[in-house]
């Protein structure tokens, strides 16, 4: 899988390589006709085909390899630490605390806030007009789930302690009755 993705790089890489060689010999020909030939001048030969010419050892000076000798006294001075700068944050010019408003908007019917809302319908017929006396005597032999729409509207409309204890009670009762 490796070698599949380099063969693209290969090609390039070979491509390029044979477009200088040819541009080489192009460049070797326009030389060829620039350059002035003079009479006394060795006959022209190209780079590639050159040897490299040897040096002899008359030509090359012998290199002086011993190091000198340091004073036995002279020491190196040790570098005395830079003093430390405390970088303190630049304060910017100002900084506003007031709060801006950017932009305000909301979805169609959201006047009222945020969230479901809750319609809860009277749990029988003239609810609305019984006295607490005669809910909890209702209430007292309900069941679970006429229980359940009592407790929720009482807690959403009038909230009365003495109905929602009753309906409380009444469901200890259905929870700890044994099953028929």
């Amino acid at each position: 899988m490796a070698t599949d993705l380099l063969a693209p790089v290969r090609l390039g890489i070979r491509i390029t390589v044979g477009v200088l060689r040819l541009e080489a010999r192009i460049l070797e020909g326009f030389l060829d006709v620039l350059a002035p030939q003079r009479e006394d001048a060795e006959e022209w030969v190209p780079a590639d085909a050159r040897r490299p010419v040897q040096p002899t050892p008359a030509d090359v000076e012998p290199l002086d390899l011993e190091p000198e000798p340091l004073a036995p006294d002279v020491a190196p001075e040790p570098l005395a630490p830079e003093p430390a700068v405390a970088l303190e944050p630049e304060a910017p010019a100002h900084i506003d605390d007031k709060p801006e408003l950017v932009a305000e908007f909301s979805d169609p019917g959201a006047e009222e806030g945020a969230g479901a809302e809750l319609h809860v319908e009277e749990p029988w017929q003239g609810y609305r007009s019984m006295s607490a006396a005669d809910v909890r005597d209702r209430v007292a032999v309900a069941e679970a789930a006429e229980l359940a729409v009592v407790q929720l509207y009482e807690s959403t409309h009038r909230k009365r302690r003495t109905i929602l204890d009753a309906a409380q009670r009444r469901g200890r009762e259905l929870a700890n009755a044994p099953a028929r």
